[in-house]
């Protein structure tokens, strides 16, 4: 039985508030199936995760200016192309942000998240992953690198 079996394929497909209030969370469920294969480790996927929403708005912005690169290089005559590109950047900018940020929250909120399985056991862990411990070093670490810059920016 894979990953996707495990954790309810169908339910999460037809989630339609996730399809709907975040966008990249189908993407996201995709991305992880994928690279479930080849890493088994939950943590591993998580952490993908993680770097996925956090990053998606760069990648995409990245990929305007390649594509306003290309529009220079065929519009060369064209008069204030420089002041129209740094326009249109700035817009897709501010956009793919104000539409990443609810993804980009939710994914952290979900990887600060932690919790107690059993009340008599003194270890955290993550909500949504039980069998993440918040305690372990690798845990603290990759919170501390990526998870916190992540929240502040």
């Amino acid at each position: 039985m894979g990953l996707c079996d495990r954790i309810g394929y169908i339910s999460q497909l037809l989630g339609v508030s996730n399809a709907v209030g975040n966008p990249n969370q189908q993407a996201s469920f995709s991305l992880e199936c994928i690279y479930y294969l080849d890493d088994e480790d939950p943590f591993n996927t998580f952490k993908f995760k993680i770097i996925f929403f956090i990053f998606s708005p760069v990648a995409k912005l990245c990929l305007i200016l390649v594509g306003e690169l290309i529009r220079a290089i065929i519009k060369r005559k064209e008069e204030d192309k420089k002041k129209k590109a740094l326009v249109r950047i700035g817009v897709a900018a501010v956009v793919l942000i104000m539409l990443g940020q609810p993804g980009i929250i939710g994914a952290i909120c979900e990887y600060l998240s932690c919790g107690y399985l059993d009340p008599t056991d003194e270890q955290n862990y993550v909500t949504s992953v039980p069998n993440l411990n918040c305690g372990t070093e690798e845990y603290k670490s990759f919170r501390n690198l990526v998870v916190i810059p992540g929240l502040v920016v």
